[in-house]
C-alpha cells in the first residue's frame, strides 16, 4: 500500500492507522 503525504501525519491518524491494520491482522489471522 502506497501512502503519500506532504506534511507528517497527525497523532490520530497514526494511531487509527495502528489499530486498523492491527484489528486487519487479527482477521486474517486463523
Amino acid at each position: 500500500m502506497n501512502i503519500v503525504r506532504h506534511k507528517p501525519l497527525p497523532l490520530f491518524e497514526i494511531v487509527e492507522t495502528i489499530f486498523y491494520f492491527n484489528h486487519q491482522h487479527h482477521i486474517s489471522s486463523p
